[in-house]
């Protein structure tokens, strides 16, 4: 299911099913066949199937105000050194697994293309709280509330905020400095296990990367570094892709998140 968000402090904020589809637009939307250089169908699932299409067109989105990785962080030393833990992907789960790893007294490699948070993320404000990271939040709404028909709508008792990006990125960067987290700018193109037990991280130019532990922490992008059982069943995919606008009314009350709203799905259902 894809969300779409109004998000502001004079608008309410929704989220409704969007379903994703591969077509032409302007040079930013421009449809990309991701299909090839995948073996199957299946492998193309697994790769994230038309999720890849959003992380194409959010790459191309420009966000100056963020730091590049390469600049804050030092390079993973090539050679003899075996790092404890290398961290495959450099959104906030990635960052923040380098962070608190390395605080931990691991040597920890973070490897990724240098790329700034473009999504949108929506979170609980108390677990945010949790994580230190309350003052990332750019808006809050007090509370969240779901409509199932058209009997009186269920509010959750939890205040839900909106993310700044930007906050996000620079704190999560931050703690991956303070904790002495290393960085290599590459993609990543496969994981292969050593003979002495170590994994060995393969990426682009040849560069290999050894380590104790490797962890996928790459999103859409980490499908075909995962293994699945051999004729198990077929792998089921759950994306969510948040879009925010800003509408000149609507029928929500602008303090409340509007986290469901099926009224106009049950209508439908039992009209039909």
């Amino acid at each position: 299911m894809e969300c779409l968000g109004l998000g502001a402090q004079n608008f309410a904020s929704m989220t409704v099913p969007f379903w994703p589809a591969l077509s032409a637009g302007s040079e930013s939307c421009v449809a990309v066949d991701f299909k090839e250089g995948l073996a199957d169908e299946e492998d193309y699932v697994k790769a994230g199937g038309s999720e890849l299409v959003f992380v194409q067109m959010q790459q191309n989105k420009l966000m100056e105000k963020q730091s590049k990785l390469a600049d804050k962080l030092p390079a993973i030393s090539i050679g003899e050194n075996v790092l404890d833990l290398v961290v495959i992907g450099c959104g906030p789960a990635g960052l923040a697994l380098a962070a608190e790893s390395a605080k931990l007294g691991l040597k920890v490699g973070l490897i990724g293309p240098d790329l700034p948070f473009t999504n949108n993320y929506g979170v609980w404000e108390d677990e945010f709280k949790d994580l230190g990271l309350e003052g990332c939040i750019e808006h809050v709404w007090r509370d969240t509330i779901v409509y199932l028909d058209d009997s009186d709508p269920v509010l959750i008792g939890r205040a839900y905020g909106r993310v700044s990006r930007h906050l996000l990125h620079e704190e999560l960067l931050r703690r991956c400095v303070e904790s002495g987290v290393s960085y290599l700018s590459s993609r990543v193109e496969r994981i292969v296990e050593g003979t002495n037990g170590h994994s060995l991280v393969a990426c682009e130019h040849d560069i290999v990367v050894p380590c104790r532990l490797a962890t996928v922490a790459s999103g859409a992008a980490s499908g075909k570094l995962l293994q699945y059982e051999v004729g198990g069943p077929k792998v089921s995919v759950q994306t969510a892709y948040g879009v925010e606008v800003e509408v000149e009314n609507n029928p929500y009350d602008p303090s409340l998140m509007v986290f469901m709203d099926y009224r106009e799905y049950m209508k439908q259902k039992f009209h039909m």
